[in-house]
């Protein structure tokens, strides 16, 4: 069986190194693949989505002579499509450099590389849980400020 051994940087690790069997290496080398697949994937769609924005943004005073689009705020939607991709690009960023590190370091058995790797799925996590606090903070502040003044209005 192909085994890799590992060292710890943790201080309260267990003095025995970890090893990566055949089949750890095997669903590392998948995950990789998948997320390297997945982060191309996000930075086609975050380009599309900017593309739609720029589009939407050079449209926008045409469109808005139209009934149908009329009171809408077409750039500042347009404005959204182009800022939202810049966030959109970041989660894709450490897929990609998930997936390119661990193929690096299951190629080369270089424990650097498998560190950097696991350094960029952190960062990913992270990254989206801080998104997801502040969309949810969000969330909370817009229905704070509709009740507000929906009891504003009601008065």
């Amino acid at each position: 069986m192909n085994e890799t051994t590992f060292t710890s940087p943790v201080a309260n690790a267990p003095q025995a190194p970890l090893t990566l069997n055949a089949q750890s290496e095997a669903l590392i080398a998948a995950t990789a693949r998948w997320s390297r697949f997945l982060g191309i994937l996000t930075f086609v769609m975050a380009g599309i989505m900017f593309l739609c924005g720029l589009t939407l943004l050079f449209t926008a005073s045409i469109l808005s002579g139209y009934a149908d689009f009329a009171g809408m705020n077409l750039t500042a939607l347009a404005l959204l499509y182009i800022a939202f991709p810049v966030l959109y690009i970041f989660p894709g960023l450490f897929l990609y450099r998930y997936a390119d590190r661990m193929r690096t370091a299951l190629a080369n058995r270089d424990e650097a590389a498998l560190t950097d790797g696991f350094l960029q799925h952190k960062k990913l996590f992270a990254f989206m849980g801080i998104y997801c606090i502040v969309a949810i903070a969000l969330v909370i502040l817009v229905i704070i400020i509709a009740t507000i003044a929906g009891v504003a209005m009601a008065m």
